[in-house]
């Protein structure tokens, strides 16, 4: 299955620019190609460094991210990556999508 497609990375990016997030990246089953079509999507997602996003404005960021991808996801932070081994695999699996510091 495909990971993600022009228009809905398009889409996705769009709402990543008007939600400060500097850097995204998909990692897992959808990143490894052997996601379902019911497969979530989980991103790894880093906010400007400036920006601290309150959980008023993180719940519908996450909400308005779902119905873009039309699925549920998983949101892991670049600072909250955490424990080694989940960190490696995650380092390991995933394919950045937005790089605002390479545009």
């Amino acid at each position: 299955m495909e990971m993600i497609n022009t228009k809905l990375e398009n889409n996705i990016i769009k709402l990543f620019r008007q939600n400060n997030v500097i850097f995204a990246a998909i990692f897992g089953s959808r990143a490894k190609g052997t996601a379902t079509p019911n497969s979530d999507y989980d991103f790894l997602i880093e906010f400007a460094p400036t920006f601290q996003i309150p959980l008023s404005r993180y719940l519908p960021f996450k909400s308005n991210l779902e119905k873009v991808v039309n699925n549920n996801i998983d949101i892991v932070t670049t600072r909250g990556l955490g424990q080694k081994q989940f960190k490696r695999e995650v380092l390991k699996t995933m394919k950045v999508i937005y790089d605002e510091r390479k545009r």
